[in-house]
């Protein structure tokens, strides 16, 4: 990779592809096509291992899943930075086993600083469940708004979006069109992630019904009572009970508790 370059990229090793990112990033022209393994790594349970190989700390949160989606884009970023290319998300994935990230390349350090502007990071709470999502890889602050207790953090991330819904679409629709196998679970991982809103955290149902000793709802009721109060609100694709918002989580628990009486 470092002899030549290519149009395209596809790095799929066993286990982490951090030791290849940077000849990725070197050689690739148009597009960087990224698989890992190294799952535990990246969802926070090494959080000492993630930082040597991708310079970011993962959480063990509900949403561990989500952020090394983002942390794998994030190492992606910074390798290509180097080498004055930016990327545009076209398909990322989370699934159970692995990380697969499809990415468009664009040659300029104009592109390459814009890029790097969704760099961010999380501030999260094990107490109460809240978190904040700020630019930029520090922050000031370090205490809950609302319980007081110590903000762990976790970062840098990528921010932006990790898919292009227009792209999930023609891929879908050249699907449709073909023989493939496991058709059916494509389209629906396909359909659920042109839908999936791009922030960076995700909800728990399940986790946060029993914090508040209620019932969890149906899926359904609870993204309608959140879309009723003026929210947007949809399914994750990694995981059945989780949900993603721009509410609040004090208006997620009223929402909750509404729907209780």
């Amino acid at each position: 990779m470092r002899a030549r370059k290519f149009d395209i990229v596809d790095i799929d090793p066993f286990g982490s592809p951090a030791p290849f990112l940077d000849s990725g990033a070197f050689c690739a022209r148009k597009g960087l096509f990224l698989t890992a393994t190294d799952r535990a790594t990246l969802s926070g349970v090494h959080r000492k291992t993630a930082f040597r190989k991708y310079h970011a700390l993962p959480l063990k949160t509900e949403y561990h899943a989500e952020v090394g989606l983002r942390i794998l884009l994030y190492a992606v970023a910074c390798s290509l930075a180097k080498y004055g290319k930016a990327m545009v998300p076209l398909l990322s994935y989370s699934s159970i086993h692995y990380y697969r990230i499809f990415v468009l390349l664009r040659k300029g350090v104009e592109d390459a600083d814009r890029m790097l502007e969704d760099v961010g990071h999380i501030l999260h709470c094990f107490k109460c469940g809240y978190r904040e999502v700020k630019e930029g890889v520090c922050s000031q602050k370090r205490e809950c708004e609302r319980c007081g207790e110590k903000l762990v953090y976790c970062g840098p991330i990528w921010i932006g979006s990790y898919k292009d819904s227009e792209f999930c679409g023609r891929v879908a629709e050249k699907l449709r069109e073909g023989k493939f196998n496991s058709k059916n679970a494509a389209l629906k991982l396909l359909s659920r992630l042109s839908s999936e809103l791009d922030t960076p955290t995700c909800y728990d149902c399940h986790l946060l019904a029993r914090r508040l000793s209620v019932s969890p709802p149906t899926m359904e009721k609870l993204l309608d009572a959140l879309a009723e109060e003026g929210y947007k609100a949809s399914k994750t694709h990694y995981g059945g009970t989780l949900f993603k918002t721009d509410a609040s989580l004090d208006v997620i628990e009223n929402v909750l508790i509404k729907l209780q009486k």
